[in-house]
């Protein structure tokens, strides 16, 4: 994790990082949200975060994201937020209409994905 924290605003805390994602016993992470931390937090070019990005959501390797990796890309950034902020995570139903509301003002049919240069 430190390579990839090095040189953000959160170099340094990984310890602390792995302890404010913990959750369970024993204690695990969620490392996609960790890597949405390290999205919103990072010192990368907003054109490189939207680009990683999509790295880490394209499970389906097709260079899009599909409405389901949308879903999963919401609640996972949500999530991320409202640990990282100590704020209450909205509950999972509601992130689904996130990734609803998403395609609908991109024009877009639950069947299309979104590609990156969109």
């Amino acid at each position: 994790m430190r390579e990839l924290t090095s040189g953000s605003p959160i170099e340094g805390l990984e310890a602390q990082l792995f302890r404010a994602f913990a959750r369970g016993n024993p204690p695990g992470v969620n490392m996609l949200e960790i890597l949405c931390a390290l999205i919103i937090y990072g010192s990368m070019k907003w054109e490189d975060k939207v680009r990683f990005m999509y790295l880490v959501f394209d499970f389906d390797g097709n260079r899009c994201i599909t409405k389901d990796e949308m879903a999963i890309l919401s609640a996972a950034f949500f999530n991320s937020i409202g640990i990282m902020t100590g704020c209450a995570m909205p509950p999972t139903k509601e992130l689904g209409k996130i990734a609803d509301y998403i395609y609908e003002s991109m024009g877009k049919e639950e069947s299309e994905s979104i590609s990156l240069e969109e």
